[in-house]
């Protein structure tokens, strides 16, 4: 790997792992909440605890959010990393000559937040797939929340909904559904580890 590759990694890990209570101010805020517990909790979010609570945190219904600005040194760095030499990702005349507003994100970038949900609230966790729709473009700057809603667990395995909206409009922009062996201590599972 090359000089300029091993920063690009370094800058991408720290920005995946970089974490703040205010969207505003830094890139991305992390939140986990069940959709029986908004009513009890007063719609409280936490900031991404990592310790297990009940069983009922993958219980069908329960979401866990994560909202993301790109900037455009992260799509730089992002690029770099990846080898994606796509100009509209971080030149706004190659964007506008692809009748695009301006630079647009990498589709995959937008996609990683799904896994770094999970990986944040179940520590362990083990991604085994992921399905995608893209169905509109993401410019460079503006903030999405990604979501995954817990749509059937049995034992170790669980099954997600995933969809990443506009901040600002609401669009869906990416949406698809995720599959993850969760370890029994978050999951509720049997002790024996058999599913």
């Amino acid at each position: 790997m090359t000089t300029v590759g091993r920063r690009a990694a370094g800058r991408l890990f720290a920005l995946l792992h970089a974490k703040s209570s205010s969207v505003g101010a830094a890139p991305w805020c992390l939140t986990g909440r069940s959709l029986a517990g908004l009513a009890s909790a007063g719609g409280g979010t936490s900031s991404g605890s990592r310790s297990p609570v009940g069983t009922d945190r993958l219980a069908p219904g329960a979401v866990f959010t994560l909202t993301k600005r790109f900037s455009p040194e992260d799509v730089a760095g992002f690029v770099a990393l990846t080898g994606d030499s796509n100009p509209i990702h971080v030149d706004g005349g190659a964007a506008a000559a692809a009748g695009l507003p301006g630079p647009i994100l990498p589709g995959m970038l937008l996609a990683s937040l799904f896994p770094a949900i999970i990986g944040s609230h179940f520590p362990g966790a083990v991604y085994l797939s992921q399905t995608l729709k893209f169905k509109q473009y993401a410019l460079v700057g503006d903030s999405f929340t990604a979501s995954l809603t817990v749509e059937k667990s049995s034992g170790s395995r669980v099954s997600f909904g995933t969809v990443c909206r506009h901040d600002s409009t609401g669009t869906v922009v990416v949406e698809g559904t995720a599959l993850a062996l969760i370890q029994q201590r978050y999951s509720g599972g049997s002790a024996s580890g058999q599913d």
